[in-house]
């Protein structure tokens, strides 16, 4: 993983310290005040998932909703499952294109396979890794139907395969990055932000100072530090957008990217 997205999914986690201009302190202080409240209220009436995107869709269960569902699995996963697959037994089956595109189309047509994740309480990482597993074994009993003599071995070593999440982890958060920065990208452009997206690309992409950049288009230092963090917030709301859409508890986001940044130094 490039240094760039380590620093800024560390300052999600960890924001730098220092002093606080008065109005900022404020605002911090208000922010933590809130925070306590949300506390109490998830302590007095406490849940598992809350209410996303993926519940409204799934109740109201029509084609467009499945299939934006079914768009954002694929964009998100095929990458992570693939990874999976290249380090598991099973990799001899065949190509892994091919196996993650048939493990969709089995399993996401299915109509309660959403679902039953939602009210299984896992990752949705987790719930797909373990849903390709079966659908292997699925494959490797058919074919045996077919042929008695033909994948008795592969059989024999995928039944005793361990599960390896560590690289599907690694390329999850590879994928996750990748689709918040176009997220962080469109939700500037839509906003009227084209300016803070380029400033913030620039800044932690292409490894420019702030200073240069104010210099060059004749913006006050500040100001455009104000319109690099703009983009950065974009991209750090993204990034957890999409842990919770995995299925991670709001208070647990920042423990999971940290865990997810401890993985990815090993």
């Amino acid at each position: 993983m490039t240094a760039w997205v380590r620093s800024t999914l560390e300052r999600i986690v960890t924001p730098r310290k220092g002093k606080k201009p008065a109005l900022q302190a404020k605002a911090v202080a208000k922010r933590s005040e809130n925070k306590a409240k949300k506390k109490m209220s998830r302590d007095a009436f406490p849940q598992t998932l809350n209410p996303t995107w993926w519940d409204i869709r799934l109740e109201g269960g029509d084609e467009a909703s499945m299939r934006e569902l079914r768009n954002h699995i694929m964009t998100i996963y095929a990458e992570p499952l693939k990874a999976y697959y290249y380090g598991s037994s099973f990799r001899e089956m065949g190509d892994a294109d091919d196996i993650v595109q048939g493990f969709f189309s089995d399993r996401l047509s299915r109509p309660d396979y959403l679902r039953q994740w939602r009210s299984s309480g896992k990752k949705l990482r987790r719930w797909l890794m373990n849903g390709l597993c079966f659908y292997l074994r699925e494959c490797i009993h058919k074919e045996n139907q077919r042929d008695a003599t033909g994948t008795h071995a592969l059989a024999e070593l995928a039944a005793s395969d361990e599960t390896q999440s560590q690289a599907m982890d690694l390329a999850f958060l590879r994928s996750v990055v990748q689709s918040a920065l176009e997220t962080a990208r469109k939700e500037c452009s839509e906003r009227g932000l084209v300016d803070h997206w380029e400033y913030f690309y620039a800044y932690h992409l292409q490894g420019r100072s702030c200073d240069d950049l104010a210099a060059q288009h004749s913006i006050d230092r500040d100001r455009m530090w104000v319109m690099i963090r703009t983009g950065q917030r974009r991209f750090a709301k993204a990034v957890r957008d999409h842990l919770a859409e995995d299925g991670v508890r709001a208070d647990q986001i920042d423990a999971e990217i940290q865990s997810l940044l401890d993985l990815s130094s090993t």
